[in-house]
């Protein structure tokens, strides 16, 4: 996930060059709201199935950071891709925007039924983290298809005289 970020930001950086309408402000923050994101999954990982509370204080920041810093990271690259006003990329965007709509609706909804009857929502809870896992993780199945349209591609090459 690491190399998603680090390449949006620099097919973003390159496209940018093109346009007035860049921010490399955006572009920086996403990048750095993205790692951290996935440092945030690595600090969950690593304790996976280890007992104890400081182990579980472990998986929540862990979660905590992967979650929020995925989603600001996620805005970030959409406000980027709304900005560079690709026609061929439209359709994807709002589908990306879409997701994100529902993730905090989501997001809300939960809170206020973990408020309302703690018990009942206790019941639905894993149902909802997966709903809300699933939305997160199908844009970035969305960005690939939006660098796909947008003519990106990604290639490794070795230097002709190495």
């Amino acid at each position: 996930m690491m190399a998603y970020w680090w390449l949006n930001h620099a097919w973003l950086k390159e496209q940018g060059t093109n346009t007035t309408n860049y921010s490399a402000k955006s572009n920086n923050w996403m990048l750095l709201l993205g790692v951290i994101a996935c440092l945030g999954l690595i600090l969950y990982v690593t304790v996976l199935g280890e007992q104890g509370d400081i182990w579980a204080l472990q998986r929540r920041i862990g979660t905590a950071l992967f979650f929020a810093f995925t989603y600001v990271a996620q805005l970030l690259l959409l406000r980027q891709l709304h900005r560079l006003q690709l026609p061929a990329m439209k359709s994807l965007v709002n589908a990306m925007l879409t997701f994100c709509v529902i993730l905090i609706v989501l997001g809300v909804l939960t809170l206020i039924l973990d408020a309302w009857n703690e018990a009942w929502y206790d019941t639905v809870e894993d149902a909802f983290e997966w709903i809300l896992t699933l939305l997160l993780q199908a844009n970035f199945l969305l960005g690939y298809f939006v660098w796909r349209r947008a003519g990106w591609t990604l290639a490794f090459r070795t230097h002709p005289n190495a």
